[in-house]
């Protein structure tokens, strides 16, 4: 009789996994080295993609076995086939027949899904001719929620985001939104929101007038989508942009190059903070602000005085009725703000500014105070403070005596309200 060497897939054999068991995944990071591949913790060959990639999808990738059929002979097959190595990696764009499909599907077709994914999309405030205008289409995610049954799949329905390739015309990476109708405790668990196969960290454009001299940047690409709706109303020449990686990682340089001019930062607010403390939405923008060295300039999405909601975003603020003139007076403030930080973290004396107070000068300038019973003045209720101080024609001995106090109210330091006020005088 003779015996198979049965052994079980080890990812561990396969893959260099780093002290905190993260990895780049063979399937969706090729040539990237974003860690995306994560060991399942308490589980000695559980591991995960948090980009949506499969088990099979992983294994192929590897030159491995696919699911259910283990390991013969005891060593990983790719010691037995290193040729496999040189294969080239999937595909995983689109080309323009392949999104005109899909644009089709989510538009005409009369299925159930089709029609759950319009009336989600309407329920963002997202309609036929954006549909139309920005490429989404209805696709779908298979899944094989058990990898020892290979053959047994799970079929979702997915909302399309098709990204074109600035160096591959005619090809779109493709974003997917999963089944995002399909709620608690019909979802499965192991049922990811997004799949993004292939798609690295790369900038869309939902709005790109031609001679566009600057660019707000929103951290998803429904608050993009919503923005481009006001700015298109508008005479100003803004670009509306977005990444494909959200507020966690930056593009490159080549990626962030084709943003025109300026570029200021709305993401979300009032995130859940993390273990150290630290909001995503606020990190993510810093970081970004900082790669675009001495473009990025961060805002603050207009928002009501003591909300409540988590992850306060662009669309949340649409929704709430706040419009293009309010999103103007933050992109005014934060470009004015951005500036006096960055000048004042140079360690250079402030030019024309009075002597600030013992507090003042023992506080970091530009910096939010923070302090659990207050609530500061947004930036739209700033510049009005600011307007009518000027409309009063005081002398500059009691506009030094009322700048601290407005100073306290709005959270940021004594030489940013000089700045500003006097920027807003010199444009009177």
């Amino acid at each position: 009789m003779a015996y198979y060497n049965y052994q079980r897939f080890q990812i561990r054999e396969w893959v260099e996994f780093d002290s905190k068991g993260r990895a780049p995944c063979p399937c969706c990071s090729k040539g990237h080295s974003d860690k995306t591949l994560s060991l399942v913790s308490n589980s000695e060959y559980g591991y995960k993609c948090f980009r949506g990639c499969t088990p099979a999808e992983i294994r192929e990738a590897l030159g491995a076995p696919p699911p259910g059929q283990g390991l013969g002979g005891g060593f990983p097959k790719h010691l037995e086939l290193p040729e496999k190595k040189n294969s080239p990696p999937t595909d995983y764009t689109v080309a323009q027949d392949g999104v005109e499909y899909m644009v089709g599907r989510l538009i005409h077709e009369n299925s159930q899904d089709a029609q759950q994914a319009r009336d989600w999309l309407c329920s963002r405030g997202i309609d036929k001719a954006d549909i139309t205008r920005l490429n989404l289409g209805l696709g779908r995610r298979v899944i094989i929620a058990n990898e020892n049954q290979p053959h047994q799949k799970e079929i979702y329905g997915a909302i399309c985001i098709f990204i074109p390739i600035p160096h591959r015309p005619g090809r779109y990476y493709v974003k997917k939104r999963v089944a995002p109708w399909l709620k608690d405790p019909k979802r499965p668990d192991y049922l990811g929101k997004w799949s993004q196969f292939g798609v690295p960290a790369t900038v869309w454009f939902t709005h790109l007038p031609p001679d566009a001299s600057e660019t707000w940047f929103c951290e998803g690409e429904w608050d993009a989508i919503r923005l481009a709706q006001l700015a298109r109303q508008q005479p100003d020449k803004i670009a509306i942009a977005c990444s494909t990686a959200g507020c966690g990682s930056v593009p490159k340089p080549e990626e962030l190059e084709r943003l025109p001019g300026e570029v200021t930062i709305f993401y979300d607010r009032n995130d859940e903070p993390k273990a150290d403390g630290t909001r995503p939405g606020d990190e993510g923008a810093k970081k970004l602000a900082l790669a675009l060295a001495g473009r990025g300039r961060i805002a603050q999405v207009p928002m009501p005085d003591k909300c409540s909601l988590k992850g306060w975003d662009v669309s949340n603020a649409i929704d709430a009725g706040y419009s293009w003139s309010d999103f103007k007076h933050c992109a005014a403030a934060a470009s004015l703000m951005q500036e006096e930080e960055m000048f004042l973290g140079q360690g250079e004396p402030a030019e024309n500014v009075p002597a600030s107070s013992d507090a003042d000068d023992n506080a970091d300038s530009g910096k939010i105070v923070n302090h659990p019973s207050f609530t500061p003045l947004n930036a739209e209720q700033l510049l009005q403070e600011i307007d009518a101080l000027i409309a009063q024609d005081l002398p500059q001995s009691q506009i030094s005596a009322l700048i601290p106090a407005l100073a306290h109210r709005c959270a940021y330091s004594e030489r940013s309200i000089w700045k500003i006020y006097e920027h807003r005088l010199a444009e009177i």
